[in-house]
């Protein structure tokens, strides 16, 4: 029997944004990512991350992927 899982990955995407000063839909417009998937980032309600998604965000912020998400333990 598989074991629960005790660790969520977290994506610190509204921080960074509001660190940068940069508006949601700003990042949508130079990352080519929906508005909808930014904003389910920022609010940590995703249940996959695509790899394009997240370099696209990742080369528009100029930040790696360590800084855009986290594993950490669950609630």
């Amino acid at each position: 029997m598989r074991q629960p899982v005790n660790t969520q990955i977290k994506c610190h995407l509204q921080r960074i944004l509001t660190a940068k000063a940069i508006p949601q839909a700003k990042l949508a417009e130079i990352s080519g990512v929906s508005p909808t998937t930014i904003n389910c980032l920022c609010v940590n309600k995703f249940g996959r991350i695509d790899m394009r998604t997240s370099t696209a965000i990742c080369d528009a912020l100029q930040i790696t992927i360590a800084d855009l998400f986290e594993l950490a333990q669950k609630n």
